[in-house]
């Protein structure tokens, strides 16, 4: 009986690969869409956007508005016109005038309001060139000492022209290198 499956089994699988092999012969290499077309035929179908397209712009008599535009930001106008470096500060070695040095702080600020005040009251043609109406004052903390200061020279010959005048008011002023603000 397992003879009779077996020979059976082998009759159905020879079935199954005929039936398979008969199939794959009917089927051809040639593609189901025809022959190509000409290039006449594809001329003659050129596809025209008027056959579609329905719109009239005539139609409308009004022309849309015109529109003008600003536009507004946060850049400095320096920066917009290339001009970076123009004004900008940055800090050099340079020098400063030393008026007076205290261990006292409130004494280091009297005198910075007492220098403040006798610029004020001197007159322009005595005023060195290049420091301007305005004196820059400053009283720095350096342990021990509240220094108190003025000027931001980049050169030491300009802080002696400058010190030739301050030493008439205040008789113990030196030239003192320091790290100052400069324009470029």
């Amino acid at each position: 009986m397992m003879r009779k499956m077996k020979g059976a089994r082998r009759v159905l699988l020879g079935l199954w690969i005929g039936a398979a092999l008969s199939m794959s012969a009917c089927s051809g290499s040639r593609s189901a869409a025809g022959p190509e077309p000409s290039s006449a035929d594809t001329a003659a179908e050129e596809i025209r956007l008027s056959d579609y397209e329905d719109f009239d712009a005539g139609a409308y008599r009004d022309r849309p508005p015109e529109r003008s535009v600003s536009v507004e930001h946060d850049v400095p106008a320096q920066l917009l016109g290339g001009r970076v470096e123009q004004g900008a500060e940055q800090l050099v070695q340079g020098y400063r005038i030393q008026i007076y040095q205290s261990l006292d702080k409130e004494d280091a600020f009297e005198r910075e309001n007492e220098v403040l005040a006798w610029w004020e009251t001197a007159p322009e043609a005595e005023r060195p060139p290049g420091l301007g109406p305005d004196l820059p004052v400053y009283v720095r903390y350096h342990q021990p000492y509240y220094r108190v200061r003025i000027g931001d020279f980049t050169s030491r010959e300009a802080a002696e022209e400058v010190l030739a005048l301050v030493i008439t008011r205040f008789p113990g002023a030196f030239i003192a290198p320091d790290m100052v603000r400069v324009a470029r």
